[in-house]
């Protein structure tokens, strides 16, 4: 599991999304080549009855996501980071299920980079309080 923030093009300052889908929007632009950029463990995890609703996508890229033009290869994503894909390929990999709770500091297009320092505090406060609740029960 990998826990973090992330900025959104779709949800609001505050939302937490789980998923366990995720792609890299900068190897998705030399997919031709057949690198892969995407992993699914929707399956992998259906049998742990997880709570809560794991569907969302994560886009990882190298970039910090400040423009929602910059964002085009990745529009079908929930949420935008810098590093849930790699753990997420690793652990495909090593067929072991993952998944990542990213607490949304920032809407892209919208004075990201400021909101997200802004909100870090934010995030892990709410993160403790969410991740305590699903762990307990």
């Amino acid at each position: 599991m990998a826990v973090g923030s992330a900025g959104t093009l779709h949800h609001q300052v505050g939302d937490i999304m789980v998923c366990s889908r995720f792609l890299d929007r900068d190897l998705e632009k030399i997919a031709y080549l057949g690198v892969p950029f995407e992993c699914d463990f929707s399956a992998e995890l259906a049998p742990f009855n997880l709570r809560a609703d794991v569907n969302g996508c994560v886009s990882t890229g190298d970039t910090f996501q400040t423009d929602r033009e910059e964002t085009s290869t990745g529009l079908h994503a929930d949420v935008f980071d810098m590093e849930a894909f790699g753990s997420a390929q690793a652990c495909k990999q090593l067929n072991i299920p993952f998944l990542a709770v990213k607490y949304i500091t920032d809407v892209i297009g919208q004075n990201s980079l400021k909101h997200w320092e802004d909100k870090l505090e934010d995030a892990k406060k709410c993160l403790e309080n969410y991740l305590g609740k699903w762990i307990i029960g």
